[in-house]
């Protein structure tokens, strides 16, 4: 009977260790905690689908994993390029999809984690990006400032993407008559899991890591981004460091007040999109709080 058992454990462990965890949800909603969570009960290791945390030198105002816990469990997909230097969805999937087998490869389970639609979706569906643009096409859009492209977008009947003030999503919109992906059926063994936590809660969370930011030294290393890297260009788009670079830029003193609730709004924005974009996803299971995830999360992997 011992040895029957050590058999049916074993099938066990080797059905765990073909899925693949995603976690999302809106930003400040408890993703990465949950994250760190379940790979230290089941021996996970984590690929961050952030497309800011993807960056160096954008710690604090990313909220970028801390150096303890990538030093207590494993981390992709963290401080792959420059702050201003581009990268590509169809990069990102690359990337982690090496990652997901090498994390399989060791018996281990992959955790991705994060807010940045696009990225959540080429890995889960796996989906062919397209790579024909017309390169002449591309270059009269590049000249288009941001409304221009979001009224072409509009006058093509077509959906704004997540981050409709980023040119490139309105481009990559645009170029692929909004048809990003190819998306089809979720890839073998992928569990999707949301986090879609109460209006007050989630306000409260997003003003906590807003406060958390500042005393952590935000506006330090802000200034050490643009002494090391110059201003940014114009498509740069994490939020913090946007709204933090432009008031930086404007006349009179520096207002923290002022800045932190800028951030606030522009949070609350964020996370509304990134709640659109999650919840046209029949395939996530949705939790209000990550307790609750977390013993759905038990039962699938058990």
């Amino acid at each position: 009977m011992k040895e029957q058992k050590a058999q049916v454990s074993d099938i066990e462990y080797q059905i765990s260790a073909s899925k693949v965890l995603f976690i999302v949800g809106p930003t400040a909603s408890g993703k990465s905690a949950l994250a760190m969570e379940v790979a230290r009960k089941y021996s996970g290791e984590i690929i961050c689908a952030d497309s800011q945390t993807v960056r160096r030198g954008l710690d604090i105002g990313t909220a970028k994993p801390t150096k303890a816990d990538q030093a207590e469990i494993p981390h992709y997909l963290l401080d792959v390029v420059d702050p201003y230097e581009r990268f590509t969805v169809a990069d990102f999937q690359k990337l982690a999809g090496q990652a997901i087998d090498d994390i399989q490869a060791r018996g281990k389970l992959p955790i991705v984690v994060g807010g940045t639609g696009l990225y959540i979706d080429a890995v889960a569906y796996n989906f062919a990006l397209r790579t024909n643009a017309d390169m002449n096409e591309r270059q009269k859009l590049e000249k288009k400032t941001v409304v221009e492209l979001k009224e072409m977008v509009k006058s093509r009947g077509l959906a704004l993407p997540e981050n409709e003030q980023n040119p490139r999503h309105l481009i990559r919109t645009i170029e692929s008559d909004g048809q990003v992906s190819g998306k089809d059926t979720l890839r073998r063994g992928a569990v999707l899991i949301g986090l879609n936590p109460d209006k007050n809660i989630h306000e409260s969370s997003i003003r906590e890591r807003i406060d958390t930011m500042f005393s952590d030294g935000f506006l330090r290393e802000m200034e050490t981004v643009l002494s090391t890297y110059g201003d940014p260009p114009a498509n740069f788009d994490a939020i913090a460091y946007r709204i933090a670079f432009d008031h930086r830029r404007a006349p009179g003193d520096y207002d923290e007040k002022t800045v932190k609730e800028l951030f606030a709004i522009a949070d609350r924005q964020y996370a509304k999109r990134q709640r659109a974009w999650f919840k046209r996803n029949r395939d996530i299971a949705w939790f209000e709080q990550p307790k609750q995830a977390l013993k759905y999360i038990e039962k699938v992997l058990e």
